[in-house]
């Protein structure tokens, strides 16, 4: 026997020692990353939408296959909803808030210059996934010097 003064530290040696604490902790950081899990999958559908409408995807995928256009789409996806806060476009690091602004601001004609331009692509591509994000990083910043050089080029000699 001890004095009342002694602290909780000298219980039997069972496997039940350990009473004070309870198990709610670990229970409660489960729910919290469920929650946050659904929140991610959320933002990631919402984030879906928002694409699809921008770039006319039922259209696109009737002119070049659904394939194709979900490659594009999961590319786009995946980037604008990276945790990251930079990333990789054109060999150099990005931060993610530039060039999720960029993605998120590509319409149908985009995405039908980017389809256009790897269909004409006869290069060899190591990386296509990194190839086409930068193609469509760099789409709202080409896209009329491409066609206006697509056109000199067309009445050139005429």
């Amino acid at each position: 026997t001890t004095s009342q003064e002694v602290s909780k530290g000298h219980g039997n040696n069972t496997d039940y020692n350990n009473t004070e604490l309870s198990n709610t902790e670990s229970y409660l950081s489960i729910q919290r990353s469920e929650s946050e899990e659904m929140d991610e999958m959320d933002k990631r559908t919402a984030y879906c939408k928002i694409i699809m409408e921008n770039i006319a995807y039922d259209a696109l995928c009737h002119d070049y296959g659904a394939d194709s256009i979900n490659e594009i789409l999961e590319i786009m996806l995946d980037t604008v909803c990276s945790r990251k806060k930079e990333i990789y476009v054109n060999g150099e690091a990005m931060p993610i808030n530039v060039v999720k602004s960029r993605l998120l601001k590509l319409d149908f004609t985009h995405i039908q210059y980017v389809v256009g331009c790897l269909e004409r692509n006869t290069t060899k591509v190591r990386n296509i996934r990194q190839y086409l994000l930068t193609t469509l990083y760099n789409a709202p910043a080409t896209i009329k010097h491409y066609y206006a050089a697509e056109v000199q080029h067309d009445f050139y000699g005429t």
